[in-house]
């Protein structure tokens, strides 16, 4: 394309006007069937939602936070209690049959990774 330049940086690396500096890697995560599930499900976001609606929260409040042992005990709680009313069905990802697909996909994937 007659408007795209490429321009270098002071090492040498090549800078596109369009579209920036491409990556030299690309990482995929790796994400556990269970953490799959979370996220899609919605967890996360609901016990997020939740834990931030119960704080006092001051502007500059949030820099420092950690997850500590007791809003990770919370987290449990919280999807244990999704769980038992039929929000996350955690027994389908865990169950024989999906376990060991689950175990032959990362099978598969781990052989992928090995040969790249």
């Amino acid at each position: 394309n007659q408007l795209e330049k490429v321009f270098y940086t002071t090492n040498g690396r090549a800078v596109n006007n369009r579209r920036g500096i491409e990556v030299d890697y690309r990482a995929e995560p790796k994400v556990s069937s269970l953490s799959a599930l979370l996220s899609s499900s919605g967890a996360y976001f609901e016990f997020a939602t939740e834990f931030c609606s119960r704080q006092q929260w001051s502007p500059d409040g949030s820099a420092g936070f950690a997850v500590d042992n007791q809003i990770y005990n919370d987290f449990k709680s919280f999807v244990l209690k999704e769980q038992r009313r039929g929000n996350l069905k955690l027994e389908e990802v865990f169950d024989d049959k999906h376990l060991l697909e689950n175990i032959r996909m990362l099978s598969v994937e781990s052989n992928l990774h090995d040969s790249s």
